[in-house]
């Protein structure tokens, strides 16, 4: 009798020290899982700082262009305004040149060519494209593009963007140059920016290679 209990309590005894080793084992796989988690966890939170600090970076980048947008602008409505008066004075050249071409035109014998005149709208609008151009760099459909949001009509702003006498190689490194003083470009990226402002691929090449790229 004093056997079998023996053999009992020994079988018990090992039971016990089986679960005990199980669930030591278990706890052991929890606490690495739980150390793998935190470590991701921690991780998680660096790509999280970096993307914040990332993001605030363009913010501010793109807070500078805006400002300097707004700034170019006011400063070339204010030049706008300061050339109003001037511009209002056209109307009688115009009306003394139309006359030149009667009075042309009334002999026949001289067979020679009608000139056609610029209208008050066209010649407004070659003013408006000369003060664009001496504050800021402008394609030719970038420029035309801005004179008909100024409420020429198509055929005036072409008119103007025709006539004002712009080098559009020129406009190209002029704005590539504004560019780079903002913000920095690779030279495949800033000739994208420059066709996206409307100068063509040999245009914005020019440009981009003016600049030193």
């Amino acid at each position: 009798m004093k056997k079998i209990i023996a053999f009992c309590a020994a079988g018990a005894i090992a039971l016990l020290a089986g679960c005990s080793s199980v669930s030591q084992e278990k706890y052991n796989s929890l606490e690495s899982e739980e150390s793998n988690l935190r470590e991701q966890y921690r991780q998680l939170r660096v790509e999280h700082n970096d993307l914040q600090k990332q993001y605030d970076s363009l913010n501010s980048d793109y807070e500078e262009l805006k400002s300097e947008y707004n700034s170019l602008q006011s400063a070339a409505e204010s030049a706008a305004q300061t050339t109003a008066a001037t511009t209002t004075a056209t109307p009688a050249t115009t009306a003394a040149t139309v006359t030149t071409v009667q009075t042309t035109t009334a002999k026949p014998q001289t067979a020679k060519p009608v000139e056609v005149k610029a209208t008050m709208g066209e010649t407004n609008a070659l003013n408006k494209a000369k003060d664009y151009l001496s504050i800021m760099a402008f394609s030719y459909s970038g420029l035309i593009n801005q004179l008909e949001y100024e409420g020429y009509s198509a055929s005036e702003a072409t008119y103007g963007a025709d006539h004002c006498g712009a080098d559009w190689n020129e406009q190209a490194a002029k704005k590539a140059a504004d560019y780079l003083d903002i913000m920095s470009f690779s030279k495949s990226g800033l000739i994208d920016q420059l066709e996206y402002e409307g100068f063509t691929h040999s245009q914005a090449v020019y440009g981009v290679e003016a600049v030193g790229y």
